[in-house]
């Protein structure tokens, strides 16, 4: 199967809103090769009529162009679909791979969480085998990327405890000596635990663009003990957030996100606002831009508004003629 005549596919189906060619056609599931093919001459037949039509020149000019392509691929139905999921589903991963790394970064996914990650894969077409193929790598990412302390060797009695500078609160007995404490068995006083982040909210927002400029916000929480400055930045450019840097001192704060509409170009787009601590706590949040749903015509409720208004001076100019009285205005 030739990857360019993958690539024309996908390109039309952008164009015509279609996931793939057997959507396009309105094929059934189970479609053979020999009706796919001549449902494909039979619309590219209809388009070469409609080539004048400013609404349908693009795809007319577009299928006429390769159709020699598309029948290529409709010569084995059931590879390009195979094909053509894998092609849709490499493009979305890396979305749901962002929105995935954002939960993660700020403790285990709950089970409320593990769902509305599943329900925005399912939005954006990818099945539930994949989601979970990537659910569980970057998981185990997660799990294998954190610092690793070795265990003491049960055989050998415990060394003393290194000099530390930390005190005991009022009231509490301190260690026997020769002994570990919690937070030495855990390594915990070795390690620096990075200061969590944890994004209040669906890690993935749907923008549908209209006219002007619109603000979304996001509500970030600081999960860690210590106070810690985080810098919040945007890759696209049609994304501007508001402040770029957080107030360490304080809890929970509010990140506006400015929308321009008229910087996104060939919707759907995605770009992603990335929160990051001076230690290395990351969150991130997804937007996704989309066209704005087709608004249905009110030319008839217009029409409908005027033809009532035409009766009621018709009626009342025929009135003051008489017409209804049975005489004329002499």
């Amino acid at each position: 199967m030739d990857p360019r005549h993958l690539e024309l596919a996908a390109e039309f189906g952008k164009l015509t809103g279609n996931a793939d060619l057997i959507a396009y056609l309105g094929l059934p599931p189970g479609a053979t090769t020999t009706e796919a093919r001549a449902s494909l001459r039979a619309r590219r037949k209809k388009m070469q009529g409609m080539q004048a039509n400013p609404k349908y020149r693009r795809e007319a000019v577009f299928l006429i162009k390769h159709s020699g392509a598309f029948e290529a691929l409709l010569e084995d139905i059931d590879a390009y679909m195979q094909a053509s999921i894998a092609s849709h589903e490499a493009g979305q991963i890396p979305i749901l791979e962002m929105a995935i790394q954002g939960a993660l970064a700020g403790s285990s996914l709950s089970d409320e969480q593990r769902n509305h990650l599943r329900d925005m894969a399912r939005k954006l077409s990818i099945s539930d085998s994949t989601f979970d193929d990537t659910l569980d790598r970057l998981a185990a990412n997660q799990t294998t990327t954190r610092p690793f302390v070795p265990q003491s060797n049960p055989t050998q009695a415990p060394t003393a405890p290194p000099v530390r500078t930390r005190t005991h609160g009022p009231g509490s007995p301190p260690p026997v000596p020769g002994s570990l404490t919690m937070s030495q068995t855990l390594g915990l006083d070795a390690v620096a635990v990075a200061p969590q982040l944890e994004i209040i909210g669906a890690p993935i927002r749907y923008i549908e663009l209209g006219n002007s400029p619109v603000v979304h916000e996001i509500r970030v929480r600081h999960r860690g003990k210590a106070p810690v400055p985080a810098r919040v930045s945007a890759d696209a450019g049609w994304l501007v957030v508001s402040p770029k840097i957080l107030d360490p001192t304080r809890r929970e704060q509010t990140i506006s996100v400015h929308v321009d509409p008229s910087k996104v170009k060939n919707p759907p787009q995605s770009a992603v606002v990335h929160i990051v601590t001076d230690r290395d706590g990351r969150a991130s949040v997804v937007f996704e831009a989309i066209s704005p749903a087709p608004k249905t015509s009110r030319t008839p409720l217009y029409i409908g508004v005027g033809l009532g208004v035409l009766a009621l001076i018709v009626l009342a100019v025929l009135a003051s003629q008489g017409v209804f009285s049975g005489s004329a205005t002499p």
